[in-house]
């Protein structure tokens, strides 16, 4: 056993090829490798509140940052699982990045924080609810950033700070052909979309 000090929550990990992120993840320093990836993560009361799951690691060993799937994600997805074989995601089919108020200054956005549409993607659910992405390019510190697209400041009246909040909320409190209310910032005015959420496309 190792003392699984947990010192972030909702940490959001992108997974490379597929474009898409593991989600609300619980950070700990509980070593992870191969021989006890799947085991529990427990609270002191030896209550299991996550299962250890994979290792963000600089080196390429076991060396590094420990993450767990949440219990309640567990409870959610595994018995769909078993039953069908397979779990729908639920999806809004945008690309985007966080707003920081550097960003906000630059581009002299009336936000400090929130969710910058950069693309929708074609007849994906923001797509058909009128979602906007960027309209064009521009240099911000030393990268490309697509401006001029929708900025989304809540969901369902939940505020949202950055890119992770959205994906986040989506993953714990919505599930696919759910409707959900999305406020966002266009030409300076505030309004609400409705979005019916899809299913998040198969990867190879």
């Amino acid at each position: 056993m190792t003392t699984g000090i947990i010192s972030a929550l909702g940490r959001v990990l992108p997974t490379g090829s597929s474009g898409f992120a593991v989600v609300d993840l619980i950070q700990t320093d509980a070593p992870i490798n191969p021989g006890n990836s799947g085991g529990p993560l427990l609270d002191s009361a030896g209550r299991v509140i996550g299962v250890n799951t994979l290792i963000f690691s600089q080196s390429g060993t076991s060396s590094g940052v420990g993450l767990a799937v949440p219990v309640a994600a567990v409870k959610r997805v595994v018995p769909t699982l078993i039953e069908q074989g397979h779990y729908a995601h639920p999806w809004l089919g945008i690309s985007g990045g966080s707003i920081t108020p550097a960003l906000a200054e630059t581009l002299g956005l009336s936000v400090q924080q929130g969710v910058l549409v950069g693309s929708v993607v074609s007849s994906g659910p923001a797509d058909k609810a009128g979602i906007r992405g960027g309209t064009r390019r521009t240099q911000v510190d030393g990268e490309s950033v697509t401006v001029g697209g929708d900025i989304i400041v809540a969901v369902d009246d939940v505020k949202v700070n950055s890119f992770d909040d959205v994906v986040g909320y989506l993953a714990r409190q919505t599930s696919v052909g759910q409707q959900v209310a999305l406020t966002v910032l266009r030409d300076g005015r505030q309004q609400r979309i409705a979005v019916t959420l899809g299913e998040r496309p198969a990867t190879e």
